[in-house]
């Protein structure tokens, strides 16, 4: 199941709410290690009083890459070349993902918290690439990071013996060898139940 639904009007370039709405859209968070799963459906025919015309899936496919733009060479920090096509000719879509778990992702962020780069979508039609989508987004740096979680301190065991003698019970042995002893400051009284069941209290101090 994708995670993030990306309609795409392809005449303006632009990414939109949906294929009834053509007002423009956020798109999705692009963090380090994360795997966005992608739902994108291609649109036609803008028009702010009617519907989109769904872009059917036949003889299209889809690339998607996040990178830089420099002049002739292509740096690419993360693809996707691969897509599913699926639905019907009334909801056409794409399914495909973008792992952004790379090595080039690691080294755009290098120690800063997010470093901008560009995610392109184009549409090849017949063989012939278009590009539809082409936008400056944030990656960010995770804070959960494969292997860099440190070891849990491990807790230390706790006798029952301990347990009991450190933690009020609700049952609790007492006698006038082995009295309750209550503190208030400097006073302090010894409380036991003497062997006729008589409650005795005894001022220490």
């Amino acid at each position: 199941m994708a995670s993030h639904n990306l309609f795409i009007d392809i005449d303006r370039g632009e990414p939109v709410i949906s294929s009834t709405e053509s007002t423009i859209a956020a798109l999705p968070a692009f963090t380090q290690e994360d795997t966005l799963s992608l739902r994108v459906r291609l649109l036609a025919g803008f028009s702010r009083i009617s519907s989109y015309t769904p872009v059917a899936t036949a003889g299209v496919t889809l690339q998607a890459a996040l990178g830089l733009k420099v002049g002739n060479s292509s740096t690419i920090y993360t693809q996707a070349f691969t897509w599913t096509a699926g639905g019907n000719l009334a909801d056409p879509y794409f399914d495909g993902d973008l792992q952004m778990d790379t090595a080039a992702i690691a080294d755009l962020l290098g120690d800063g918290q997010f470093a901008n780069a560009f995610l392109e979508i184009k549409m090849l039609a017949g063989g012939l690439p278009r590009t539809v989508l082409s936008k400056l987004v944030k990656v960010h740096a995770a804070v959960i990071k494969e292997g860099g979680m440190s070891a849990l301190a491990q807790p230390t065991p706790l006798s029952a013996e301990t347990a009991e003698a450190t933690f009020l019970q609700r049952r609790i042995r007492c006698s006038a060898g082995n009295p309750i002893i209550l503190v208030n400051g400097s006073l302090e009284m010894a409380l036991y139940l003497d062997a006729d069941g008589a409650f005795k209290t005894v001022l220490l101090s």
